[in-house]
């Protein structure tokens, strides 16, 4: 063999390039498939959850009832308070907060209320695992804040002693001069009432204090506004038990001023429920006695604490307000309604929205022109919910104007025992000869309640001669409908 020959030599390959058959190339294709596959179901699983996520209603859990609670009368040692709640329209109230301080004006709080709902709350006394007194049932839409739950305690003090009872007066109405208010009390002995404070001047937010009330007594109280010696006002009657504070009493006078003025009437909205986007809030007005409402607040912020003042009241006249929140320019929902006399401050309505129905399928609406009096003005029958009927109402609201969404003739709100069929009503003699009305109905799913559906379309009649005949013709509703005003619905969140 030739001396510079080299010779073939034989290696064993490396064996980080041989495992299991596989060299390095080999095994980054493999790893990288490995990553492609579990970024895909990462991607899907990723996927499906955004999606779950984007497009799954609302659970419970979400919104939040709070507010503070007032205590009257003796609390034992070591009692302690429990918050508790059903849903509107159910039977049974399950403790939502237990364990509060039985402090007056303790802070409450419950977190897992569902937006849109409307719900019965009842706070209790609880000593020894017993509910021994219990406030009265409020019923709130979620979610709301600042709401009061007043519970007159009904445990029996270990001695009678003497305790305070005091508040203040809220004044409304034209005040004499030199008037004054005086403050009575009736008891379970009582035959009537007996003043208990008096004489002091009648100015609105003026304070009183009763210091003499027995400890854990129950009374009846009132306020008086007395020019000289007759009585120009009376307030509402409130039940209280002793010791308590801050307890409201609120005098609508009845005096006439000499030379009426103009003056304001003003307050503020306590707004519960949740806010559809783009919605916001009216306030109407009308003397009291009067028919239909009229409009002097709109696009007010749906907000709770939202203000409004009508400037336009004439002193000494009873006023009857109301709002409305109104979405998509059609009255959603709709507030109490609240009577004070002018000049007054500091008067709260209350909007209780909750997930609105949605509109009758159909306006499912005929007319009849019944008959006619001897001046030619007709009396008409309207017949509406009828097939497909909704099933599931429990309040209507009937309109009729003359124009479409109008209700300058008839503006009606009522619960009637027959809820789930086919509805009558005959109005009087109003509806003038060879005239275009426009009637429209919606409903409500809850009698203690003001959230209505919308409207169904407009339903075009008139009447004409030698005999009553009736056009009952469709027409759209147009989106700036002046909201209707209800005005027989029951006020909402007051016990």
């Amino acid at each position: 063999m030739p001396v510079n020959e080299v010779l073939p030599t034989t290696q064993s390959p490396p064996t980080d390039r041989i495992l299991l058959g596989k060299n390095s190339k080999q095994w980054t294709h493999i790893a990288l498939g490995l990553n492609v596959i579990i970024l895909s179901i990462l991607l899907i699983f990723g996927g499906i959850y955004i999606f779950k996520k984007g497009f799954s209603k609302t659970k419970a859990g979400s919104d939040t009832i709070s507010g503070t609670v007032n205590i009257n009368g003796y609390v034992p040692s070591g009692a302690s308070i429990t918050i508790a709640s059903r849903e509107h329209g159910t039977t049974n109230f399950a403790n939502v907060v237990t364990g509060i301080s039985s402090t007056d004006g303790v802070a409450y709080s419950w977190n897992e209320a569902e937006g849109g709902k409307m719900y019965d709350i009842q706070a209790s006394l609880v000593v020894n695992n017993q509910n021994i007194s219990q406030s009265d049932i409020y019923t709130i839409s979620a979610p709301a804040s600042g709401e009061i739950l007043t519970i007159n305690s009904t445990a029996v003090p270990p001695s009678q002693g003497l305790s305070t009872i005091s508040g203040k007066i809220d004044l409304n109405g034209f005040v004499p001069n030199g008037a004054t208010v005086a403050v009575s009390a009736q008891d379970p002995q009582d035959s009537s009432f007996r003043p208990v404070v008096g004489g002091f001047a009648a100015v609105d937010g003026a304070t009183w204090i009763w210091n003499s009330a027995q400890t854990g007594t129950s009374y009846q109280l009132q306020a008086t506004l007395m020019s000289g010696t007759t009585a120009v006002g009376q307030s509402n009657t409130i039940t209280v038990t002793s010791p308590a504070d801050s307890e409201v009493l609120t005098i609508n006078s009845t005096a006439t001023p000499p030379a009426p003025q103009v003056t304001s009437i003003s307050g503020s909205i306590n707004f519960n429920g949740s806010v559809l986007g783009g919605s916001t809030i009216s306030v109407a007005y009308r003397i009291t006695g009067q028919t239909n409402f009229t409009m002097f607040a709109q696009n007010l912020p749906a907000n709770s604490g939202t203000s409004w003042n009508f400037t336009q009241a004439s002193s000494g006249t009873s006023y009857d307000f109301q709002a409305y929140m109104i979405t998509q320019g059609t009255p959603s929902a709709a507030s109490q309604i609240l009577t004070a006399t002018a000049p007054a401050a500091n008067e709260v309505l209350t909007l209780n929205v909750t997930n609105q129905p949605s509109g009758p399928a159909a306006s499912n609406m005929t007319t009849n022109c019944t008959s006619a009096n001897s001046s030619g003005v007709w009396q008409v029958q309207f017949n509406y919910n009828n097939g497909p009927a909704v099933t599931n109402a429990q309040q209507y609201w009937l309109t009729v104007g003359t124009n479409s969404g109008g209700n300058q003739l008839v503006n009606n709100t009522y619960a009637p025992s027959n809820a789930n069929q086919p509805q009558s009503y005959t109005s009087g003699f109003i509806f003038s000869q060879n005239t275009t009305y426009y009637a429209q109905w919606a409903y409500a799913t809850c009698t203690n309640c003001s959230s209505f559906s919308n409207f169904a379309p407009s339903i075009q009649f008139s009447c004409g001669t030698p005999g009553p005949s009736a056009i009952s013709t469709p027409v759209p509703t147009p989106t700036d409908t002046p909201p209707p005003t209800p005005t027989t619905l029951p006020p909402t969140n007051t016990p």
